[in-house]
């Protein structure tokens, strides 16, 4: 798998420059943290530095060169100077996967003048495993980086985060990830489509484009809400009912019929559009056929359902209730 240069990267155009200096004039930090929320580009960017970091050929230039020896073991994922420590178990980052990176650390580095050591979702570092680590960060070998990602700098020990230097990663626009769906051959539809619910990640993007349950609830669920001012009592629970297809993905569920009421909002607002399909409920429709109020009131009864679930709520009870506030405002 070919891993991204800086000069691929979409985005976090400033912490690129910020990167690409450091390593220009020498200044590379031995430590630093990687913070945003999930599809900021966090460990897109993290990779890309490390790439360039070990690359035999990089003399401080602002990329990898990509096809010495150091860049190819990259790709591969069998880079004798990388360790990646990730969750043990999808759940945290333990003391004793800490100790092997930080044991790790005294071995000089193979073929290349540096060793890098990756941190995924270190927030969930045990707050033992980041003590661990805390010595390697203090007094680091000049030829050992440590780079953490987390989605916030607060989730880290305070004395880890002030030995890191701290770079703030932010998602694509949406007009970014279209643009990066379009180049990889995504219809232009599709792209907006995708991009809309990507949270300004390309990846997650091109996981609903192979989605087989997103596809169909990005279909169904305008369908469904599409006629709720001709609705009566039945019809609300025969929907909510309908909605347990969905019971483990409510969220994102409830995410798409938001996102399709913002739509017709703004196509009120501005006479544009996002999310239309080509068929015959369009935002553009949907538009004609009801005020602003009524909209409003729909979404925040979908809003208020989200939050209820969060709660841990009872789930039919509560699609139960958004849609009959749902048909109520509708009306």
């Amino acid at each position: 798998m070919n891993m991204r240069g800086f000069s691929d990267i979409l985005g976090n155009e400033t912490t690129v420059k910020s990167l690409q200096n450091a390593i220009a004039f020498g200044r590379v930090p031995n430590s630093a943290a990687f913070c945003g929320g999930r599809g900021s580009g966090k460990k897109t960017l993290a990779y890309a530095y490390a790439k360039v970091l070990l690359c035999e050929n990089s003399g401080g230039s602002p990329d990898a060169c990509g096809v010495c020896y150091s860049c190819h073991a990259f790709d591969g994922g069998n880079h004798p100077n990388l360790m990646v420590i990730r969750p043990e178990g999808a759940k945290s980052v333990g003391v004793e996967a800490v100790r092997n990176a930080v044991r790790d650390v005294s071995l000089r580095p193979l073929k290349s003048a540096r060793k890098a050591y990756i941190f995924e979702d270190a927030e969930t570092m045990t707050a033992a495993a980041q003590n661990a680590l805390l010595k390697s960060l203090e007094q680091p070998p000049a030829y050992a980086v440590f780079i953490l990602l987390s989605r916030s700098a607060e989730a880290l020990l305070p004395t880890v985060r002030s030995r890191c230097a701290l770079y703030k990663t932010q998602p694509l626009s949406e007009a970014s990830v279209r643009k990066r769906l379009a180049e990889l051959g995504v219809a232009e539809n599709e792209a907006a489509l995708y991009a809309a619910y990507s949270r300004g990640s390309v990846g997650r993007a091109l996981e609903l484009s192979r989605d087989a349950v997103f596809q169909d609830m990005s279909r169904r669920i305008p369908e469904m809400i599409a006629g709720l001012a001709e609705a009566d009592l039945a019809q609300a629970f025969a929907l909510a009912k309908d909605f347990e297809a969905w019971k483990d993905r409510a969220q994102e569920a409830l995410s798409i019929a938001a996102m399709w009421y913002r739509d017709v909002l703004a196509y009120k607002a501005r006479g544009d559009s996002v999310l239309t399909d080509g068929s015959a409920d369009t935002p553009e429709a949907r538009a004609r056929g009801q005020g602003t109020d009524s909209l409003i009131a729909q979404l925040c009864a979908v809003e208020q359902a989200e939050a209820r679930l969060r709660s841990n709520a009872n789930f039919q009870l509560t699609m139960e209730m958004m849609f009959l506030n749902l048909i109520q405002a509708a009306g």
